[in-house]
Formats: C-alpha cells, structure tokens, sequence
C-alpha cells in the first residue's frame, strides 16, 4: 500500500488495527547505464519489487529513495549523495516512522554504491537514536537472484525489458564485460 496516496484516517486506522507494522524503503540511484537504459534504472527495479513485496507482506511502501552513493562512476554522469548524509536522512525517516508507530523498516536496495553506508544505519540507529536493533533491515535486491550481478548488463536489461520495454533501447546496447568468458 503506497503510503503516499494515504489519508491521515486510513493510514492511523491501520496502524491502530495492527494490519500494518512495516514499510518498505526503495533505494536506488542516478547514475549511468549505458547508452541503452536510463539513469533511474536501478530504482526502478527496486521500486517494482518492493511494490510487489508490500502488498503481498501488507507493508507501506514509501515513496522511493532516487539518490544514492554513485561516486565509482565519475566521469560518468550521477548525481551521488554524501554517504553520511544518505545515512542520517534514512534514519530520520526510520525515526519518524517508528514515532507513529511503524516497528519495522526494510529497505529494498537497487545500486551497489549504497551497501556500505546500509550497514551503519541500524547502528546509527541504535547509538544516535536510541532505537531497537530490530527495527531496521536491508536486502540488495541481487542477492535474490540465482545468477550474480552485473551493471547494465544481461540482468538488469532483461529486468528492466519485463517491466518497462518502453524505457529500454535494445538497438543502442553494447557487449559489455563477461566475467565467466575470460575465465
């Protein structure tokens, strides 16, 4: 349930009637994918996703996160946010939520740039905001996948075909780096 198309009343109520504890942050970035995907690509996988993970879970979904920490891909275009910066905005949503009532907060991460600075938030979390260790959880959204990751490559065009052909430009993509071929 997109908690920002919610009324005050209906979000209270289902707080209030427990039918709702958790909510789902997406959290990708801007930054390069080629010439054949667009700048919003990992946020948009993750925005798909957690759109079918809250519903199914009856969780929030919130409103996604388009920013992230995309430094590695200088001199290609991005637009990164201060890692610390990043760390303290997620919290400050996870101590608002907590505040109305929301115990716990998953984060459904597209872009690896943003790993690092996940692990600090829930002990930031802890230590700046005296909340609960259990509160706070992430998940790369790759790690669910059987195969590895990769960038603007197979899987995220193949992902981002399955759920916006629109947006993909299968005549401007290249052959990019095959690890297991050069092995």
């Amino acid at each position: 349930m997109e908690i920002k198309n919610l009324s005050q009343k209906k979000i209270s109520n289902l707080i209030k009637d427990s039918n709702f504890e958790s909510a789902i942050l997406p959290l990708g970035s801007i930054e390069q994918h080629g010439d054949h995907l667009p700048f919003s690509t990992d946020t948009l996988i993750v925005e798909h996703i957690s759109n079918i993970v809250s519903t199914k879970s009856k969780a929030f979904l919130l409103p996604s996160l388009f920013y992230g920490v995309s430094y590695e891909h200088e001199p290609h275009f991005n637009i990164s946010i201060d890692y610390n910066i990043l760390v303290d905005f997620i919290c400050c949503i996870c101590q608002s939520l907590s505040m109305h009532g929301i115990k716990r907060m998953y984060v459904i991460n597209g872009h690896h740039g943003n790993i690092g600075l996940l692990q600090y938030v829930g002990q930031n979390l802890s230590s700046k905001y005296a909340m609960n260790t259990d509160f706070f959880f992430f998940i790369n959204y790759w790690q669910m996948l059987e195969t590895g990751f990769d960038h603007a490559g197979e899987i995220e065009t193949s992902i981002m075909m399955a759920i916006h052909p629109n947006l993909v430009h299968m005549d401007l993509a290249k052959i990019g780096l095959d690890i297991k071929r050069q092995e």
